[in-house]
């Protein structure tokens, strides 16, 4: 017996390797089921993104309807000249460019912060205590989140100097991706606990591998 069987031989048990076939048959269902339901839980984080992206292009296009008419006001002289300049300057460059552009630029940069976010948020255990089951105030408090890291690193007007312009740009795809990009990244990835779990699964089997009698493995 090699040394590399006689130690799946102790860690695992001689059951499991009398039934490696079907052991083996049973994981490859397993992961069958798991590339389907991860390729359904991928599709339903597209669709929603595309209907981010719809949704977005419409408001973009009442956003430039009404502005350009509000910016000739006295109100939005004034707003113009004591709110932040980094607001005037985002929301006057984006309603300058190609609307379904800006609109697919956020989505696509949102997307690839509120993904990783929630890696992050499920492995530390705060999708919990922070998201889960916080209705509207826990959407709210990490779409700021999202949407301020996005507009620092993938600003879409000027640099990230306009931290505060390019973050309202990004909050409303943050907001509307949120629940799917969390919900599938909280799907992917495990608590941290799970790590401990898998130490204390080998601490019990290296128990047992004291106590039992060791002859019988060499046989």
């Amino acid at each position: 017996m090699t040394g590399e069987r006689l130690l799946l031989l102790k860690l695992l048990g001689r059951d499991f390797l009398d039934n490696w076939p079907t052991w083996k048959n049973k994981f490859l269902r397993s992961m069958t089921k798991w590339r389907n339901r991860f390729l359904a839980n991928l599709s339903k984080l597209l669709v929603l993104a595309l209907c981010v992206w719809g949704g977005y292009v419409v408001f973009l296009y009442y956003l430039q309807s009404i502005w350009v008419v509000f910016a000739d006001t006295p109100m939005g002289k004034t707003f113009a000249t004591q709110v932040s300049p980094g607001i005037v300057a985002a929301i006057t460059g984006v309603i300058a460019m190609e609307l379904p552009q800006v609109a697919y630029a956020c989505v696509i940069n949102t997307l690839l912060i509120t993904v990783p976010v929630g890696f992050l948020l499920k492995f530390s255990g705060l999708y919990r205590l922070t998201y889960l089951n916080r209705g509207l105030s826990g959407a709210i408090f990490w779409g700021i989140v999202c949407a301020a890291a996005s507009a620092k690193f993938f600003p879409i007007v000027g640099s990230s100097a306009y931290l505060q312009g390019n973050a309202l740009i990004y909050f409303l795809p943050s907001v509307g991706l949120l629940n799917g990009s969390f919900g599938f990244s909280a799907w992917l990835v495990p608590e941290f606990t799970v790590v401990f779990e898998l130490v204390e699964f080998l601490r019990e089997r290296v128990q047992i591998i004291r106590i039992r009698d060791l002859p019988y493995y060499r046989q």
